[in-house]
């Protein structure tokens, strides 16, 4: 049903919040600011910096290109390898192999970061494409995340194509691109975000994709 197979990476193929958590406390301690706790640190897991820093935190424009430099600073010395794995997802990923499809991992999170907790987590040689926002910004959100990975195969039929992702940018991104998007709930979205922005599908675990397929 679908050839293409897009994931989003935090809160879906691994469970990143204690580095992207501890970024944000050093991020925010910086400033002399509140630390979020609970909910409130959850929103910060998916979202572009940008977006999250300016929204959540109130942070002035002016200041947006150092706090995103705060947290690269704690993440790529410490962050990246603070990570969890939600399951075992290599089965999974011969599996959805075995029946022609192409994976690739479409996320916000900075490109350099993706390749290197891919790597340590073993699952770098799992995907034919890895997409993440550039260091300058230029690619950012998930829909322009989404394009270049489209771009990359040179998709036509959108009708090919899947993304799976837990917060609700990943629904938006995929939508803004004409092609569908499956909620997962492992990671730190809830089944409520999923509903409301209209993912087309919700499972709690990847394996569960195979009753989609």
């Amino acid at each position: 049903m679908y050839k293409y197979i897009f994931f989003d990476l935090d809160g879906t193929l691994l469970n990143t919040f204690r580095g992207v958590s501890n970024g944000v406390r050093y991020t925010m301690e910086f400033y002399g600011l509140p630390v979020p706790e609970g909910d409130e640190m959850r929103k910060y897991l998916g979202p572009p910096l940008r977006h999250s820093f300016s929204t959540f935190a109130g942070i002035p424009d002016e200041k947006l290109d150092e706090a995103i430099a705060k947290f690269r600073e704690y993440y790529f010395s410490k962050g990246t390898l603070e990570y969890e794995f939600f399951e075992d997802l290599k089965p999974s990923f011969a599996r959805l192999r075995e029946m022609g499809c192409k994976l690739a991992v479409a996320t916000s999170k900075l490109e350099k970061g993706a390749f290197i907790i891919l790597k340590d987590a073993d699952l770098i040689d799992e995907f034919d494409f890895i997409c993440g926002s550039t260091q300058d910004e230029s690619r950012s959100s998930k829909d322009q995340v989404v394009a270049h990975v489209l771009e990359h195969f040179g998709i036509t039929d959108k009708s090919e194509v899947l993304l799976v992702g837990d917060r609700d940018n990943d629904i938006i991104g995929a939508h803004k691109n004409g092609i569908k998007c499956c909620g997962f709930l492992s990671g730190f979205g809830s089944r409520e975000e999923m509903e409301e922005n209209g993912a087309d599908y919700i499972i709690n675990y990847i394996s569960d994709i195979f009753d989609i397929l």
